[in-house]
């Protein structure tokens, strides 16, 4: 699988350039389809925030104002009501992740998607040793090929003369190249944490 990554953090995922039609991904239990992607990024905050305990009432008493502007603000067209990046869609984001609220971050994939995009989620990779760091390599050595297996086994003839992938067989694919990405981030990060040490200490520009 060929992905050309462009790291950019957003509330904890890395956006990575999507390519070869990669249409469907899920990501630590976050299973997104080409529907769900496809969504506009407005209609799918405004789809979480309806899981959020008390809904729109609630959460726009959690941000002192009141739910008519809330949900003008989270309705196209509307031009009248918008919400800000910076602040206000960090602001219920944060509000949405802190409830646990099921799909709290799906406006992210969406807006993700619409740029041919795809979100990983960073680890935290502070304060790992070398050890720790040849692990970290075999274990995405060992998940990148499993990804291969896997669709190796998937595309194998299935008796009847005929070459498919079965429902169970994809899905036993996707689990494999989540897991093979999520060991990616994982090296990436604790890679990038020990250059930027050598940097603090002098040690390269």
């Amino acid at each position: 699988m060929a992905i050309s990554c462009l790291f950019v953090v957003v509330h904890g995922w890395t956006l990575c350039q999507r390519r070869n039609g990669c249409l469907r991904q899920s990501l630590r239990g976050f299973t997104v389809t080409k529907e769900r992607y496809a969504l506009h990024p407005l209609d799918a905050l405004d789809d979480s925030v309806r899981k959020y305990p008390g809904g729109h009432k609630a959460l726009a008493a959690r941000l002192c104002k009141t739910e008519s502007t809330l949900r003008k603000e989270l309705t196209q067209g509307v031009d009248t009501h918008r919400i800000g990046y910076e602040d206000e869609l960090s602001k219920i984001l944060f509000c949405l992740e802190a409830a646990k609220v099921d799909g709290w971050d799906n406006t992210l994939h969406a807006l993700a998607y619409r740029h041919s995009r795809l979100l990983v989620p960073i680890p935290d990779v502070h304060d790992q040793d070398d050890d720790e760091l040849v692990q970290m390599v075999c274990a995405m050595v060992k998940e990148v090929g499993d990804v291969g297996g896997s669709l190796t086994a998937a595309k194998s003839d299935k008796g009847d003369g005929k070459r498919y992938i079965s429902t169970r067989e994809f899905q036993g694919f996707d689990v494999q190249v989540e897991e093979a990405m999520a060991a990616l981030a994982v090296l990436r990060e604790r890679v990038r944490e020990e250059h930027q040490q050598a940097k603090k200490v002098g040690l390269v520009k």
